[in-house]
């Protein structure tokens, strides 16, 4: 969400300074993006104190990493901002030592106001943590100008795309699992798979299996044009997440017009509705492979969900209004 600011009504309303904390690459590399980010965060606080910060979490250690850079802002008491995007936030949290959780609760309490993704997230962070002030601001994204191609007739093989972490939490191989049994009933479908993670599990699964190796592309990661064009391509976006905040990925593909199959976990429930989306429960394969031979037999019902999909995110999810709500937030804070 963040790179969205850069550029929008936000960043013109509003003088914004971007701290960057973290980087992908070499352990080199983030600590000097760390560093950078600190002496940058003290160098804020000492010359040129901002008015308010605004903090993007994620999962730990995300929010370490933020801790140490933006504590000299909070000691001055700046006005705050906490962001949540993580998916496994209070489970982690769970397994920390005392020390930490402790640690936890005060760094929380020290913001004026704490953003959520969802209701159901809101609901349990107030609930763990005595939050004085929590707000729903949902993930956004900017409308395409393009929708994704139709398929020319039922007979066209159906091209399901995912994007994400690989691994465990984003269900990835519960949904290889799900297309070996659709191709086993004899749904023609094609799979593209977007990300980074567990690459050589993913290598390895594929090449034991004749009927994925034949049906599953691995696009590695990509961004920019080759994403849109992995969206442009696909007929349907599955997500079988095990774990979620309010994924972008969802988001991205129903602006392009993709219906929907994933989980009814984190945010997902308030992203989608039932003429968007096919629900099924985490690990549940059989039915995972119900929801996409239904896409993949009933092409009337794969339009309306794509139409549904297309006219949710529009209505619900533009980019402008979560930037003109999240400029209320700034405003009432920056009147206290």
């Amino acid at each position: 969400m963040v790179s969205n600011y850069r550029g929008s009504e936000l960043a013109r309303e509003f003088e914004m300074t971007f701290v960057q904390t973290h980087a992908d690459g070499s352990r080199a590399k983030k600590l000097a993006v760390a560093g950078r980010a600190l002496l940058q965060a003290v160098g804020l606080a000492v010359r040129r104190p901002p008015d308010m910060i605004h903090v993007h979490v994620g999962d730990f250690p995300s929010l370490y990493r933020k801790a140490a850079v933006i504590v000299p802002l909070l000691m001055r008491r700046t006005k705050s901002i906490l962001h949540f995007h993580g998916a496994n936030f209070l489970a982690e949290y769970a397994e920390l030592p005392p020390g930490r959780r402790r640690f936890v609760q005060w760094f929380l309490r020290q913001f004026d106001v704490v953003l959520c993704l969802s209701e159901s997230w809101r609901r349990d962070l107030s609930m763990e943590f005595g939050l004085s002030e929590a707000v729903v601001l949902p993930n956004a994204v900017s409308i395409p100008g393009l929708r994704a191609k139709g398929r020319a007739s039922p007979d066209v093989p159906l091209e399901l795309l995912f994007m994400g972490l690989i691994g465990e939490r984003k269900g990835v191989f519960d949904l290889l699992d799900a297309m070996e049994t659709a191709c086993r009933r004899g749904v023609e479908i094609r799979l593209a798979i977007g990300g980074n993670g567990d690459v050589e599990r993913l290598k390895a699964r594929l090449a034991a299996s004749p009927a994925l190796a034949a049906r599953v592309r691995y696009l590695g990661w990509i961004e920019g044009e080759e994403r849109e064009r992995a969206f442009l391509s696909a007929h349907a976006y599955v997500l079988p997440s095990r774990a979620e905040g309010m994924p972008m990925s969802v988001l991205e593909a129903m602006s392009y017009g993709l219906p929907i199959v994933s989980c009814p976990v984190g945010g997902i429930p308030e992203l989608v509705d039932d003429r968007s989306a096919i629900l099924v429960q985490p690990g549940d394969k059989e039915r995972l492979a119900d929801a996409i031979c239904q896409l993949a037999t009933d092409e009337t019902s794969r339009q309306a969900r794509a139409q549904a999909a297309a006219d949710r995110v529009r209505t619900h999810f533009d980019l402008h209004g979560h930037n003109a709500r999240l400029a209320s937030v700034y405003r009432a804070l920056h009147s206290r």
